[in-house]
């Protein structure tokens, strides 16, 4: 990640979750995001493009009883009474995605089924992780994360994981469906979506533009 890069990041962090919920008026929104985003990047000279993904977090608790049976893979041998016993230990996760329905958990049929962000440099950039946080279950994610991906994951055989500092996982994996690219949302191209889009792309613009003038 270039040191132009980093900083445009650190300023966007604050601003572009909460324009973005402001505009739409709720906050299931990964699809808007990626797409409001990738204007205010290209605006500054970024090139970035879409990536679809299905992305898991833990909690801290969670996170150590996954490195204590030797990776997240290995949860698929556990006992029923041993999933209980990690929730009484505080243990919580969440995932959006295919394999959330797979494993048998509910999942919202309203809309598409997987996790989209964007890929910038040689990071992935996510502005609507947020929605997995979960505050009672110390579940607590930033407005805006990226994380460095290599050549495994453009290879296809690799995930891209990060720890935050609280302890907190999160870990993306990659989808092979394009379906996402029909939202209207990501199109922009009829009302309301059109000029929500711009209202989004100019409230986000002024307000990093005012943020980078900030001593």
């Amino acid at each position: 990640m270039t040191a132009k890069l980093e900083t445009f990041l650190v300023h966007l962090r604050p601003v572009a979750r909460d324009e973005i919920v402001r505009v739409l008026g709720h906050s299931n929104v990964c699809i808007p995001t990626s797409r409001v985003i990738q204007s205010v990047l290209g605006h500054f000279g970024f090139e970035s493009y879409p990536v679809p993904t299905e992305v898991s977090a833990c909690n801290k608790v969670q996170a150590k009883i996954f490195n204590s049976i030797g990776g997240r893979e290995q949860a698929d041998n556990v006992t029923s009474e041993q999933v209980k016993d990690w929730a009484s230990k505080g243990a919580w996760a969440a995932a959006i995605g295919p394999g959330v329905e797979r494993a048998g958990v509910p999942v919202r049929t309203d809309g598409w089924n997987g996790h989209l962000v964007l890929r910038v440099e040689e990071l992935l950039v996510d502005g609507a992780i947020e929605i997995l946080n979960n505050s009672p279950k110390e579940l607590i994610l930033p407005k805006l994360l990226w994380t460095p991906v290599d050549p495994e994951w453009d290879a296809g055989t690799q995930y891209a994981c990060l720890t935050r500092p609280n302890g907190c996982e999160v870990v993306y994996g990659k989808l092979s469906d394009g379906s996402w690219r029909d939202a209207p949302y990501w199109k922009g191209e009829t009302e309301p979506y059109k000029s929500m889009q711009s209202r989004m792309v100019e409230a986000i613009l002024t307000r990093v533009n005012v943020e980078q003038r900030t001593p």
